[in-house]
Formats: structure tokens, sequence, C-alpha cells
């Protein structure tokens, strides 16, 4: 008689007097999964750089309004980036890549305002590189 194949459902222990579970078996994860997950994350980086200078001249006449000096426009392009992140997964097919777009344009916005930190691009109080009284602040 030939042995039976073990099922991967949960099944109850009984050999002690309180029944417990044992662990489900896992799978291990494909190389081509995880290939493609990093493509996907790659696609939505280049998706977002493709569509970030229409969305900044876009968003231009709010941003402009923010009172952040030199970085308004990456401030307001994170808040895009956001919300491309939270509401992007609901349009069909191409939900994924938007909402990977939204999540790298969060670091790249990010990247960006601390680029402007260090080379003091800021445009406003101390961090711009100079204040009232000459002495100027060096991040180097």
């Amino acid at each position: 008689m030939a042995k039976r194949k073990k099922s991967r459902s949960r099944r109850a222990k009984v050999s002690s007097p309180r029944a417990y579970f044992r662990a489900k078996k896992g799978r291990g994860r494909s190389k081509a999964k995880a290939t493609a997950g990093k493509l996907a994350g790659a696609l939505g980086a280049i998706g977002y750089g493709f569509a970030r200078e229409k969305t900044s001249m876009a968003i231009a006449p709010y941003t402009q309004w923010i009172p952040f000096g030199g970085i308004s426009d990456e401030v307001g392009m994170f808040g895009v980036s956001m919300l491309a992140e939270k509401f992007g997964g609901r349009i069909l097919m191409i939900g994924g890549v938007i909402k990977n777009a939204g999540k790298a344009g969060q670091l790249i916005e990010l990247a960006r305002v601390g680029q402007a930190l260090a080379t003091g691009g800021i445009g406003f109080g101390a961090m711009s590189g100079g204040s009232a009284n000459g002495a100027t602040a060096s991040f180097r």
C-alpha cells in the first residue's frame, strides 16, 4: 500500500492532553518572484522620474504659496507622491506601478530636501548660508 502524502493544512496534534496546532508548512519564494518585485520597484521609480517635471509644472501655482523657501516644490511633490501611494492602488491594471512610483517619489523628494539642507539652498533663515550678523552656517 502506498504511503499517504501529508497535507499542508493545519491539523490538531493530539499527543498531549491539550490539543494544539502544528505550524503551517511554508513555501519558499522563487527567484522569479523576487526579481519581479525588484523590477516593479524600478519601474515605479522610472515612472516617477518621467512624470515629475510635468506634475511639478502643474502644481507650481499652488506650491508658490507653501512657506518653505527654496524647497516648496519638493514639499508639494512629496504630498503628490503620498497621495499617489495611498490612492494609486485603486486604479485598475496599473495601480501597483503608481503605488510604487509614489513610494519612490517620497524617497526622491526627501533626498532632494536633504541635498538642499546640505548645500544651503533652503532660502530662509540661518539655513540659507547667511544671517543678519554676517555669520554663515556651514554644513560641511
